[in-house]
Parts: C-alpha cells; structure tokens; sequence
C-alpha cells in the first residue's frame, strides 16, 4: 500500500535511513528532525501515517503527539529508547498508534508502518455505527457517546471498543483482539494498555464501571449498559 509517510527524528543518519528504507517499500516519505517543523507539515501535508521520535530536541515526542491528534487521524508510531517506556505510554494515551523501541529494525518498522495502514483501511465491510443501549460508536467519523457525553478516544480505541460491542457479551483473548484490530504480530501489552485507556475515558463520560470485564483466563469482553 503506497502511503504518505513523515518521519520525524532528530538524528540525521537514523532519519535518513528509515527514510529510504520507506521509499524503497514505496511510500511518499518526507522528513524533519523538528517537532514544530512536523507539525507544519501535518497541518499542510495530511500524512498516511507518521512515525515520531519521542526524544526531539525542540518539543517532546508527547507533546508533538497530542497536537498531532488534533490535526489528523493518521496512525502515529513512536519511536522510543529502551529507558523510556513510560514516555511510550505516556504516547498511547495521548493517541499513539504504536510504539518501537531503538535501535530500530528497519524490516519491523516497515511491517508496523504496512500495519498501521491496514488498520486505518479498516475492514471490507462498513458495518456502521454500533449502538448498545446508551453507547454509541460511530467508527467511520471517529465519535463516541454514551448518552449525551461525548467519549474522547484515539482511533486505535475506538476500533478496539467497536469490535467488542459487535461481539456483546463474548470474550476475546489479548490475541484475538490484537488479529482483529491490528491485524499483525505485535505485545499483547498494547491491547492491556488501550484497555485501560478505553475503561477510564468511558467511565469519565458516566459508563458503568464493568461494562468492559476481563475474564479471568480468557481475555476481555464488552457486556451491553
């Protein structure tokens, strides 16, 4: 799939290579080692995708995210040290896609990005807006409400909470959950962490507490409000 892919890293011999790395794969790359810069060529450029190092010399990783989000729904891949997995998931929270921690295997990062765009794709069907008593997701536009509170979640969330509410009251395990939202081979941590992210937001809006349950030995599941 031939994508719009920005790279953001400050050092220039990494950025370089991923680079052309990325170009090889096919995709339009364009580059910056510069927060601020990045966001420009967000606002301008609407890439396919980003992948964005945390540790930037003008603005942090995080923030350039979270400013991100506001800007496009793209799938945002960190680019992380191994002494900062907290910064990571601080990234998750504020509406990262992924993360991959340096130094970076250029054949793993291409497959994260092809991932990635896959799962912005979604799938072939377009089943629509998913309503389960007072919750309602509607995918394709990226909202979520539960009654009249809107829910404010990443895009990775709300595939993740559309998937269980089409399945209600049915339990998946980490695995399964990963196959069908992301759709490659990847820590099962991440789905504990979008778990948690997902559980908050919507009890934040007034859902009831164990509307998600973990089912011990087995996974998680959405049961209706």
């Amino acid at each position: 799939m031939k994508a719009r892919v920005l790279v953001v890293e400050d050092e220039p011999h990494i950025r370089d290579v991923i680079a052309r790395k990325l170009a090889g794969e096919g995709h339009e790359v364009a580059a910056t080692g510069s927060g601020a810069e990045a966001l420009r060529l967000i606002a301008e450029g609407r890439p396919d995708a980003i992948l964005l190092d945390i540790g930037l010399p003008d603005v942090d990783g995080v923030s350039v995210c979270e400013e991100a989000r506001r800007l496009t729904s793209a799938p945002i891949v960190m680019l992380t040290g191994e002494a900062s997995p907290q910064m990571a998931v601080r990234a998750l929270d504020v509406g990262a896609s992924d993360y991959v921690r340096k130094p970076v295997d250029l054949g793993e990062l291409a497959a994260r990005v092809r991932a990635a765009l896959r799962a912005r794709t979604g799938p072939p069907e377009a089943p629509g807006p998913v309503e389960l008593g007072a919750l309602t997701i509607d995918e394709d536009n990226g909202v979520v409400r539960y009654g009249d509170q809107a829910v404010e979640a990443s895009p990775t969330e709300i595939r993740l909470l559309a998937f269980l509410a089409r399945h209600p009251g049915r339990a998946f395990s980490r695995r399964e959950l990963l196959e069908a939202v992301w759709d490659d081979e990847r820590g099962e941590h991440l789905v504990e962490v979008h778990m948690s992210n997902l559980r908050r937001r919507l009890r934040a809006a007034g859902c009831p507490a164990r509307m998600i349950r973990t089912v011990p030995g087995r996974g998680y599941r959405l049961d209706p409000p």
